[in-house]
């Protein structure tokens, strides 16, 4: 039974239709798709999360009327509809076609969807530039992460996104700097634009965000080989509801700033694979405990005082002091390995030695291949090929150990427990 074309379209008053997640029993198919032209006084029509497959049929098109359509998280194919363009003459103010596998360029696909405030077209195979999407200046959420979008972000980029409180633009291929006119787009609360190429510094002044709940910088390639390329944090300390601020996998270097330890809201720090030198600002022991739990500079996993006096294991207070004086220096290291710091001198300034770890969010490998072992434990799946993947990370690892280290080094002992897993479950092998 084709429940969606053949009876729904018998319904020509029908205002809204919402069949999201109803596939199991495939209830909908695109057969006979010229009755979609029955539903001429529809507004909204969700049809996501059905397993749909092909092309979106084009008598979609014809419902004048519509304000809000989605085909989200679906199996359709094609490039962008171009029947959305007969939608310019009325107020289409929501359209969701992410996580589907539509491709090739936006162009003139979205042309004068002037009311549009909401777009999702993430995890698609879409490329080419966005510039299409500067007309949509009513937007207030753009979702467009996951594709492969080129070219550079407008440098008056705050012209047209104006109204814009969501911007997630991660895991593309964008290149070029940072516009410094993002932070003239006051209403801001979420900016995402990791997993890019960018290059050079990072605006001084976003700061102006004062909104700002989310900055993800990372996986790019920002930072100047300036001694202040974290100088903008300084700023951020004016957007007191900031609570995730992740800089991991760029280029930074030099020292990180005292006004770090003021980001009081923070709850996730991330800026480990940089290259920054000095010492921890004194203020971060204050920060949240979750915020701490977070914090992927480094975790001290054991700290052995060289004072005779004190050969146990430090107790968990004097271990929360000690690394707030721990000098750390690069946190660039080869695929698959975990870094370990040298000697340092804790609080008291006295010489100890710390074995300390990039905190790995994920923990080991050991704990996803068992969770749910235990009773009230939430079962963890690692598909086919995240498993691949995470072979193939350890693999570089001890590949690295055996044959390009001056010393070769035979591991003897590595086990799930050893293989760690970091934000975005790539492996990293620890001896522990």
């Amino acid at each position: 039974m084709h429940l969606f074309i053949i009876h729904i379209g018998n319904l020509s008053f029908l205002r809204f239709l919402d069949l999201r997640e109803i596939n199991g029993q495939k209830l909908i198919s695109w057969e006979n798709s010229n009755r979609v032209k029955q539903l001429f006084e529809s507004r909204m029509v969700s049809l996501s999360r059905n397993n749909l497959t092909g092309i979106i049929p084009f008598e979609f098109g014809s419902l004048r009327k519509l304000t809000d359509f989605y085909v989200e998280r679906n199996k359709l194919v094609g490039r962008m509809p171009s029947f959305l363009t007969n939608f310019s003459s009325i107020s289409l103010i929501e359209l969701g076609l992410g996580i589907n596998h539509f491709h090739g360029e936006i162009k003139n696909s979205l042309q004068g969807l002037s009311n549009l405030a909401f777009l999702s077209l993430a995890s698609n195979n879409l490329s080419g530039s966005i510039s299409p999407l500067y007309n949509l200046s009513s937007l207030h959420i753009r979702y467009i992460y996951a594709n492969h979008f080129t070219g550079t972000l407008a440098r008056d980029i705050s012209v047209a996104f104006s109204k814009a409180t969501f911007f997630s633009f991660s895991d593309n291929e964008f290149t070029g700097t940072i516009p410094s006119s993002l932070s003239n787009i006051s209403g801001l609360t979420i900016l995402q634009i990791s997993e890019n190429s960018l290059t050079g510094r990072v605006p001084d002044d976003l700061g102006k965000l004062r909104y700002l709940k989310m900055l993800k910088l990372g996986v790019n390639l920002l930072g100047s080989d300036q001694p202040n390329d974290l100088s903008f944090l300084d700023s951020l300390t004016n957007c007191t509801e900031l609570e995730r601020l992740i800089l991991g996998k760029n280029k930074f270097s030099g020292p990180l700033p005292d006004s770090v330890a003021n980001l009081l809201g923070i709850f996730s720090l991330q800026m480990g694979g940089n290259y920054i030198t000095g010492h921890i600002p004194q203020g971060i022991g204050e920060l949240s405990g979750s915020a701490l739990a977070s914090f992927s500079l480094f975790v001290i996993v054991c700290v052995f005082f060289r004072d005779r006096r004190r050969h146990k294991k430090d107790g968990g207070d004097n271990l929360t002091q000690g690394y707030k004086r721990i000098t750390y220096t690069t946190f660039r290291g080869n695929r698959g390995l975990c870094r370990i710091q040298p000697d340092r001198l804790d609080y008291k300034e006295k010489d100890f030695k710390a074995r300390v770890f990039e905190f790995m969010s994920n923990g080991s490998l050991h704990n996803w291949l068992h969770s749910g072992d235990r009773n009230g434990e939430t079962t963890r799946v690692l598909n086919l090929a995240k498993r691949l993947e995470i072979a193939i990370d350890v693999f570089c690892a001890l590949d690295y150990l055996h044959n390009d280290c001056e010393t070769p080094i035979i591991h003897c002992d590595i086990k799930p427990s050893d293989i760690l897993l970091d934000d975005d479950l790539v492996a990293h092998v620890s001896c522990r």
